[in-house]
């Protein structure tokens, strides 16, 4: 698998998330630098290896439970999208939405993975990003919230 991707927070109306898209691509980054998932087990309807395709995790928050979608292929792109459809749950706090987030994002590559997350020691790999996350700086533009952030998308 090349990489995996974050696309953004979609959300319902009068529904908020504070995290900016340098914090979105900070946890991508950190996904990529401590996992690296060979491919995508087959499903039914797989017919392509996807050794080399990205997986991109769309995340929808919403007021319904938690579920995976997906997944879709797009072998021009050699791209895998699937959907992380997270229950809305407010909280002010950047970095306490950050771990609810990333407890949703563990739940759904296990999701994903089927059989083979226990590979990938996800547990583990979550645990270290969720350490991460609480050791950045409170002053760090990372925790700007998304609705006052002014710089450079």
């Amino acid at each position: 698998m090349k990489q995996i991707y974050l696309r953004e927070v979609y959300l319902n109306p009068n529904m908020n998330f504070n995290l900016n898209f340098k914090f979105i691509k900070f946890l991508r980054e950190k996904l990529n630098e401590f996992i690296y998932i060979e491919k995508i087990p087959y499903r039914k309807g797989f017919k392509t290896d996807t050794s080399d395709y990205s997986l991109t995790l769309n995340i929808n928050c919403h007021d319904k439970e938690f579920e995976v979608t997906g997944p879709t292929i797009y072998r021009k792109d050699k791209e895998i999208d699937s959907y992380l459809n997270i229950p809305y749950k407010e909280i002010s706090d950047v970095k306490e939405q950050a771990i609810y987030l990333l407890n949703y994002l563990e739940l759904g590559l296990n999701k994903i993975l089927l059989d083979d997350a226990f590979k990938y020691d996800l547990k583990n790999t979550f645990s270290k990003i969720n350490h991460e996350v609480v050791s950045i700086d409170d002053s760090s533009e990372l925790l700007i919230p998304f609705k006052s952030y002014e710089g450079e998308l």
